[in-house]
């Protein structure tokens, strides 16, 4: 792989390399459970995003 891509996405191939424990570990769940890991991240993501817009701002600005 890296005598294909090179120095363009040496990083990544450094990520890979140095984390293929974790990642074959990973990738030995089945599909449906991994599509579930997925979408919890989403999930997450999108969680942690309202609540960065929506802590500082007030639903009643008034009493």
């Amino acid at each position: 792989m890296r005598e294909k891509q090179g120095h363009k996405r040496s990083n990544t191939i450094n990520s890979w390399e140095e984390n293929w424990d974790n990642l074959i570990n990973f990738l030995a769940f089945p599909d449906f459970i991994r599509k579930i890991m997925y979408t919890t991240n989403v999930i997450e993501s999108l969680h942690c995003q309202f609540k960065k817009v929506t802590k500082t701002k007030l639903i009643f600005p008034n009493d």
